[in-house]
């Protein structure tokens, strides 16, 4: 993606399916693998025009809610 956007962004809840929720510049931004209070750098990988979506690039700092998985596969 030649025009990536990164942002800095905490996740404030989970959505429905397990995404967490954040916001930034005015929109909802939908991001899997974080928890909320987690800080990350994130990469948008789609924009709507109420929402975006976006994966973790790292993750600054874990949030209260975030526990080790019990399972290999996470």
């Amino acid at each position: 993606m030649a025009d990536a956007k990164i942002l800095q962004v905490t996740a404030e809840s989970l959505a429905a399916g397990g995404r967490a929720v954040a916001g930034a510049e005015g929109k909802v931004i939908f991001v899997p693998g974080l928890a909320p209070g987690d800080r990350a750098l994130i990469e948008i990988t789609r924009t709507h025009a109420s929402y975006s979506e976006a994966r973790v690039k790292a993750l600054f700092k874990a949030g209260p809610h975030r526990v080790e998985p019990g399972c290999g596969h996470f």
